[in-house]
Parts: structure tokens; C-alpha cells; sequence
């Protein structure tokens, strides 16, 4: 995602600012059914666009986890997250913990 969004800073005349940026990447879990194959989800969707005065703070852990704080605060930019399915992060490691919207809920459901 950094490269991402460090190649829209650097040619910001090809690429408009409302434009999305997204991420995406397979199920990631190991309890997915083995008849099933794993979905691909959306991990993380943004946007980037001017600053209204100080970014929340959202939008600062979000630069700051991206590394990108200095680069976006030149440009006068924050990332502005549409959505996301990463719902923990270990500030430690990196390790992201995600969720995915298309794991069956009830796996012992009897098919028609």
C-alpha cells in the first residue's frame, strides 16, 4: 500500500485525488472450509486528499502506519480510509489481524 500511494505523491498530475486505492488479498484464514475456495476481500480502500486544517487522528495513525506522515504532510494530504478489514494491529511486529466479510457463518448447515 505505501508504494502505492507514493507513486500517486509522485505523479500527482496522472492520477486525480478522489480517485480509490485499494488493497486486496485472499482470505487469510486457515479454518475457511476445504470445499470452499477462499475469497479475495477487499484488505483496505482510500483515498487521498487535501488536509482541512489538522488531520484526525485517524487519519495521522493511518499515515503513520503507511510511513508516509512527512511525505503527505508536504503535500498538504491525508489518506482517508472507505473501508477496511484489518481490525487489529500489533504495534510490536506488524502483524495485522483481518477479518473477512465472506467467511461462511453457519459451516454446518445442511445444503438444499
Amino acid at each position: 500500500m505505501k508504494d502505492r500511494i507514493l507513486y500517486r505523491l509522485n505523479h500527482l498530475p496522472e492520477n486525480p485525488l478522489g480517485s480509490e486505492c485499494r488493497v486486496s488479498t485472499e482470505c487469510p484464514s486457515s479454518n475457511f472450509p476445504q470445499d470452499i475456495p477462499k475469497p479475495k476481500i477487499e484488505l483496505f480502500t482510500c483515498r487521498l486528499a487535501f488536509s482541512d486544517g489538522l488531520p484526525t487522528s485517524e487519519q495521522i495513525n493511518t499515515a503513520s502506519l503507511f510511513g508516509l506522515k512527512e511525505e503527505l504532510e508536504k503535500e498538504h494530504l491525508v489518506i482517508n480510509t472507505l473501508k477496511s478489514n484489518v481490525v487489529g494491529i500489533d504495534l510490536e511486529t506488524g502483524a495485522l489481524t483481518i477479518r473477512c466479510p465472506k467467511f461462511p457463518k453457519d459451516t454446518d448447515a445442511v445444503p438444499r
